[in-house]
Formats: structure tokens, C-alpha cells, sequence
């Protein structure tokens, strides 16, 4: 099986760049779990794929296949299309993967691999799976090995899955899913129950949660949605409301508690140890070498989060930022428990709408003073404070033209179970792909 692999997690014979000038050209000296249980099982490694620089800004250029195919899957025909432009250049006309694991999700959506490994810290896979129309797992945090990823936010990475079809997204994760004693936040997951062959539904609880009917959810993914619980409900499950009242806190507890340790694990890129090393003459006390090599190595998102994230750290703002963005944290994870007594698995948008084009990022952002991009993760991010499982699955389209051409966008949906019951995920996916009578 051909697989494609995130540009953060470790190769021997490949470069691990993170999409950053600070890792230009590093190679690991080793291989990360998850890439050599995939080589031991013998999969092929045909390259690493593009990301937003270390998982939280933007490198590009990454485009949706979508951009070039007329709602086909015809890989010549998509490399016919992009020999034709200046890739080096996005245009503003083209759509976006969404980030950060867009690379993998483009490659699996282009037919240039089968699955592809990424990384999902606040939905860093499952965004790009339903703006590529592909299949994006998160799984329990623990579930996968991590040692190998490189650090963004260490209590939310997780290693995730991008397939072409549920059962090769299905086949990676029992590839990888195994206890890794390398990797201190391992979970043995060893007496967890398997995956079931189900003939229906019957027995199984959707919840279905209130407060994901946001203000901006585009009509097209709200009847997307409703088909989904109508597919479910024919399917014979039960579908009841539930609650999750901090899911409008969850954005700011996130980005508060991701910056704050997105700001410690990059300390350690200073130019002594490893990657780019300044080349500047002037080092005295005042602009040290490592002052100097992060200037340089590090592009503006990811300075800026590492600005944000000294600051909630600091002493005087430690409490009124870093601790009640822990507190939402707390509660978001009691909030699941509870719905999880009423529900065997919830069933949500995976993100507001269709893959928007570089234009509408760049006027939504102008015009919101640059936090609009953050929107769409309202919907995958509060199960990455929980811990939770998660899968994305491609459902729906929006019908939309592009140079001329009716084009397809993907939608999909998201199916988040209880910690420890990933296999759950894919039991319920499956019905999205059968006729019920």
C-alpha cells in the first residue's frame, strides 16, 4: 500500500522539515513508530506530504485537488492540469485543503497515494478530509504512538489517518494502533472491545449535540447533516439531543492552551543543537545566535503563537488565562461523560461549509482582523480537549462553478465516540455507505 506521510513526523531517508526554514533539509535518525510498523507491515513510503508550518501556519503552496478536476478522480488528467499553472504562486481563485495535514489530505484526494499519515491537534485532519472529500480519523489521545511527531501542543497531538475509503483508513489503524513504551503518553488499549459486523443500528444511540447549530453553518452543510441523521435514523438508531454547553468556550480554551505549549516545545529550536543555525555577524548579549536563528527559522503564525503563548504563561497572566482555559478544558471533558450516559456516539458537521478559495480566506481575514480562519474549527476542536476519538466522513457536496466548470465541493460529517472506543467510529461509518430499505 502506498502511504504518504505528514512533514512532522520522523523518516530516516526522507527529509522532516515541518514546512519550516528553522528544519530545512533535517533528516531524522530514526523512523517514528507509526512509520515502521507501516514498513514492517510493508507498506511504501512514497513521500512527505506538505503541511502548514509545524502544524499551525501557513507554508503553501497546497491546493484541493478539487481545483482541477471536474468532479473526477483521473490522476493524469490532474497532472495534465497542474503542469499548466505556476504552482509556486497561489492563485486566488483556487481552493484550499485546509490545514494542517492539507498535504496528506490532497494526496489521498489526487490518487497519488492510498492513505496518508497526518497529524490532528485541534482537527488538523479531519478539516482537510471533508474539504478534500476524503476519509480523516483522530483517534483516542494515546491510541497512537506520538514518538516521532514533532511537538506542537503536546496534551492535544495525535498521530491521524487520511484514506480514499473507510476500509484502507480502517486498515491503517489497526496497523498502528498498538501500546508503544517509547512514548510516555501511550495508552494500552489492549482489553478495549473489537469491531462488530452489524446488520443495522438497532441498539446503538445517536446524540446529536445543540450547540453545533452555530450562527455561519452553511445551509448546505446543515441538510447535509440532517441527511445524516436521517440515514442513521433509517438505519434503525435512535437519535436524541443532547448537550454540550461549553462548546462556545472551547475555540479560546484551544488556542490558549496550544499557543502555551506550542511557545515550550519550540524553545528548543535555537540554532546549538540542530536545524538552521544564523548566519548574522552582530551576536553580542543583545542579539544572541538563537535570537537571531528563530527570527529567521520561524515564519509569522507560528511567532505569533509563540508570543501568545509566553504571554498566557507568564506569572501575572497565568491564572486569568492559562488556568481558566484548563478549567473549560475540565468541563468540556465532564460535559462528554455526561452525554456519553445519554448517547453511544455523537454526529456533528465536520466544519461550517465547502473548501473556501485563497480569495475568501484573505477578505474574511481582512475584514475580521484575522481570526475568521479560526472559525471552522469550532466543530473538531472541542473533541481534541476531550481526548475523543473522531472520524470524518464524506457525505455531502455543494454545487458551486469554478473557471466555467460545475464543480462538487466536498462536505462531511463527523462521528466522535467515547474515549477508548475508536472502533465504534468506523462500526457507525459504515451505514453512511449502504442503502437502507
Amino acid at each position: 500500500m502506498p502511504i504518504a506521510v505528514k512533514g512532522n513526523i520522523s523518516t530516516v531517508n526522507l527529509p522532516t522539515t515541518c514546512s519550516s526554514n528553522i528544519l530545512r533539509d533535517w533528516v531524522s535518525p530514526y523512523d517514528a513508530s507509526v512509520v515502521k510498523l507501516l514498513k514492517d507491515a510493508g507498506a511504501i513510503i512514497i513521500g512527505k506530504s506538505n503541511m502548514d508550518e509545524f502544524g499551525m501556519g501557513a507554508y503553501g503552496p497546497t491546493y484541493n485537488p478539487v481545483s482541477f478536476l471536474n468532479n473526477s478522480t483521473n490522476t493524469d488528467s490532474l497532472k495534465n492540469e497542474t503542469s499548466n499553472r505556476d504552482l509556486d504562486t497561489p492563485t486566488d481563485d483556487m481552493f484550499v485543503p485546509g490545514g494542517s495535514s492539507g498535504g496528506s489530505a490532497a494526496a489521498v484526494a489526487a490518487n497519488f497515494c492510498l492513505s496518508a499519515l497526518g497529524s490532528d491537534t485541534g482537527g488538523s485532519v479531519r478539516l482537510p478530509a471533508s474539504y478534500c472529500g476524503v476519509y480523516g480519523f483522530k483517534p483516542s489521545y494515546g491510541r497512537f504512538s506520538r514518538y516521532g511527531l514533532v511537538s506542537y501542543a503536546s496534551s492535544l497531538d495525535t498521530i491521524g489517518i487520511l484514506g480514499n475509503n473507510l476500509e484502507n483508513t480502517k486498515t491503517l489503524y489497526d496497523l498502528i494502533s498498538s501500546f508503544d513504551p517509547n512514548d510516555a503518553t501511550s495508552v494500552d488499549f489492549s482489553s478495549q472491545s473489537c469491531s462488530q459486523e452489524r446488520k443495522d443500528l438497532e441498539g446503538i444511540t445517536i446524540g446529536i449535540p445543540q450547540e453545533y447549530y452555530v450562527d455561519g453553518l452553511s445551509q448546505e452543510m446543515l441538510e447535509c447533516w440532517s441527511n445524516g441523521i436521517k440515514k442513521l435514523e433509517n438505519s434503525k438508531a435512535k437519535i436524541v439531543k443532547v448537550s454540550l454547553p461549553n462548546t462556545v468556550n472551547a475555540l479560546s480554551s484551544y488556542y490558549c492552551i496550544a499557543s502555551a505549549e506550542a511557545s515550550s516545545n519550540l524553545a528548543r529550536f535555537d540554532g546549538i543543537r540542530f536545524g538552521k543555525r544564523s548566519e548574522q555577524p552582530d551576536l553580542t548579549e543583545k542579539h544572541p545566535l538563537y535570537s537571531h536563528t528563530r527570527t529567521e527559522g520561524f515564519g509569522p503564525e507560528v511567532q505569533k503563537r509563540i508570543m501568545l503563548g509566553t504571554f498566557v504563561l507568564e506569572a501575572s497572566s497565568y491564572e486569568s488565562y492559562f488556568g481558566k482555559a484548563t478549567m473549560i478544558r475540565n468541563m468540556i471533558k465532564e460535559e462528554f461523560r455526561t452525554c456519553f450516559q445519554k448517547a453511544d456516539i455523537l454526529l456533528t458537521p465536520a466544519t461550517i461549509g465547502g473548501a473556501p478559495t485563497v480569495s475568501g480566506i484573505k477578505i474574511n481575514s481582512n475584514l475580521e482582523g484575522g481570526v475568521s480562519e479560526y472559525a471552522n474549527d469550532v466543530f473538531t476542536v472541542p473533541a481534541s480537549l476531550a481526548g475523543l476519538p473522531a472520524l470524518v466522513v464524506p457525505f455531502g457536496a455543494k454545487k458551486t462553478t469554478f473557471n466555467n466548470r460545475e464543480l462538487q465541493l466536498p462536505l462531511g460529517l463527523q462521528l466522535i465516540s467515547e474515549f477508548g472506543n475508536d472502533e465504534l467510529c468506523f462500526d457507525v461509518a459504515r451505514f453512511f455507505n449502504k442503502t437502507i430499505l
